[in-house]
């Protein structure tokens, strides 16, 4: 199967060329669709970011069977995310990570198709803006340790002898490597069972990880997100997110190839540049340099090394639950003040 990132189609874009693409033939593709999907009669204005009812035609020439919803822009339209599931639904589409309420948002979704039978969970941290369901409201599967463990234990209860792959929308805008409690997170749920862990929401492509047999790609970065005038803002992302990642794994081989691709801000089109076996990729090597790192040996590495410094915390661990949450607070209150530069204009990249 193939994993690509975050899908934005706006009005407008009249067309979505992908020049020279591998032949993936019938083998599903999973995205993670960047926003509800905006019906004939709803307007575009604001600055919510949103999918044109256009991107379904995308999404079959794609042969994108499963998007992920569980993200920070799925209820910029409206509360429930329902209408979308709905129309993604009647066009052959599986949703997983957001519904009515955590129950639905937290139920794993079967995909069958040529590599077997694989179990899809979509998470979404709440501290990048994911609106996370309750009982009895709409929203997206938190991404807390408890729902993570609970969500593979549920998988292999209903679906038992199952492949089961962790869809996690986390970490913070055009980070290029993963918070140190996510890479916790990671491999704590392949020790619990998942079978892949795969990340979105950084825009930029992040390191891949094997643990215990088991891929985690930390960061797909885009997929197709448009620049220029759109969603309300102008929108443009630093030249390394330009670089697009669609991941190749075959769950029964155990092979994991890279198909790299390039966006072209002017036409809006991807150009496929190469393709190479993950394990040999020179790109990745570059981007996962703790592959052999130790969990504190990381957070030290981490620390040094990371992209994004002005007053943003280090999540450290994820059992430092109230510590944690005194994070999460801080983190929001900055981001309010970001929101606000937002729809001012003053601040131009998503979030």
């Amino acid at each position: 199967m193939i994993f690509v990132g975050d899908i934005a189609v706006p009005r407008g874009i009249t067309s979505i060329a992908t020049s020279s693409r591998p032949d993936w033939g019938q083998r599903s593709v999973i995205a993670n669709l960047e926003g509800a999907i905006l019906s004939d009669n709803e307007s575009d204005t604001g600055t919510r970011l949103y999918n044109d009812k256009s991107v379904l035609s995308y999404l079959h020439a794609m042969n994108i069977r499963l998007v992920t919803l569980a993200n920070n822009h799925v209820t910029d339209l409206h509360p429930s995310p329902r209408a979308t599931i709905d129309l993604l639904s009647a066009n052959n589409i599986l949703a997983c990570g957001a519904g009515e309420s955590i129950e639905d948002a937290s139920s794993p979704v079967l995909l069958q198709d040529i590599d077997g039978e694989t179990v899809f969970i979509g998470f979404g941290w709440n501290v990048i803006g994911c609106r996370i369901a309750s009982a009895t409201t709409p929203g997206v599967n938190p991404l807390t340790p408890e729902s993570v463990i609970n969500g593979i234990r549920l998988a292999n209860k209903h679906y038992p002898q199952r492949r089961v792959v962790l869809l996690m929308h986390w970490n913070y805008e055009l980070e290029m490597y993963p918070q140190p409690m996510h890479r916790q997170l990671a491999h704590r749920a392949i020790e619990y069972g998942a079978s892949a862990v795969i990340g979105c929401h950084s825009h930029c492509v992040q390191g891949i990880e094997v643990y215990q047999g088991a891929p985690i790609v930390y960061g797909l970065g885009n997929w197709f997100l448009p620049e220029g005038t759109g969603f309300g803002r102008f929108i443009r992302f630093p030249d390394f997110a330009l670089r697009q990642l669609a991941f190749d794994w075959d769950p029964c081989s155990g092979d994991m190839h890279c198909h790299w691709f390039s966006y072209n801000r002017h036409s809006h089109t991807l150009k496929y540049d190469k393709s190479e076996r993950a394990c040999d990729s020179a790109a990745v090597r570059l981007l996962t340099p703790f592959v052999s790192m130790s969990h504190e040996e990381y957070i030290r590495w981490f620390r040094k090394h990371r992209r994004k410094h002005f007053l943003l915390p280090v999540y450290r661990n994820i059992d430092h639950g109230t510590r944690n949450k005194l994070r999460d607070g801080w983190v929001r209150a900055r981001q309010s003040l970001i929101n606000v530069g937002v729809t001012l204009n003053i601040k131009r990249t998503l979030r």
